[in-house]
């Protein structure tokens, strides 16, 4: 569980007492969000991609059929087709080795660079401290200096995401199109919302030499 604690950045673990099928009192785990977002949140529908997941948990861990079905009959946002995927683009023209990009790990006085599909940003600051973001933000920034920060953070991003459509790949060999045109969209949608990444604050600065064309996405 404590690798869950670190790559979650807007839920916190909480202990939580439950009745097993039995009758049983057991003591369980859940992961909240945190209750200063959830007043800055609009009403939602989960996503289809966030209720399969659920669904495939308890089918898998032998929850009661009931439940599921109950499960099953939510109303979700229908996942988007691959096509529909942004795109990172207008990536100027400038190329990086791997050693640049481990150089930019935020533990020195360079800053932070982060790869996304072979397309690097870089980190360029957090607002004052006074700023009503500057939480959100400098949180989510600890959590990718501490587990992205002078990496290519595609693969991971694509296995804490677990898209039960595409699968869990285990290496980057294992990644389709779909799998890294995926995690494009969901970066471009983290850095555009001010409360979370907030694009101010990442810019695209070029590629890593390793990329090539079949390691974009089709719609590139």
């Amino acid at each position: 569980m404590n690798t869950l604690d670190k790559v979650e950045a807007v839920y916190n673990r909480i202990p939580v007492t439950v009745t097993d099928y039995s009758n049983q009192t057991q003591l369980a785990y859940a992961y909240q969000m945190d209750l200063s977002r959830l007043s800055n949140l609009e009403y939602s529908l989960p996503s289809e991609r966030y209720m399969d997941i659920i669904i495939k948990g308890c089918e898998y861990y032998g929850v009661k059929q009931t439940y599921i079905d109950r499960l099953k009959q939510i109303s979700v946002v229908p996942r988007m087709k691959s096509s529909e995927y942004k795109c990172i683009t207008d990536v100027p023209d400038v190329h990086y080795t791997l050693d640049d990009l481990v150089l930019h790990n935020g533990t020195n006085n360079y800053p932070l660079w982060i790869s996304i599909n072979y397309k690097i940003f870089e980190h360029t600051g957090l607002p004052s401290t006074d700023d009503p973001s500057y939480h959100q933000l400098s949180t989510l920034y600890n959590v990718i200096k501490g587990l992205h920060s002078g990496k290519d953070m595609t693969l991971k991003m694509s296995q804490n995401l677990y898209e039960p459509l595409y699968g869990i790949p285990s290496t980057e060999d294992e990644m389709s199109l779909e799998h890294r045109s995926m995690v494009e969209d969901m970066f471009i949608t983290f850095i555009s919302n001010s409360r979370s990444g907030d694009k101010n604050y990442w810019r695209l600065i070029g590629k890593l030499i390793k990329s090539s064309s079949e390691k974009c996405t089709s719609n590139c």
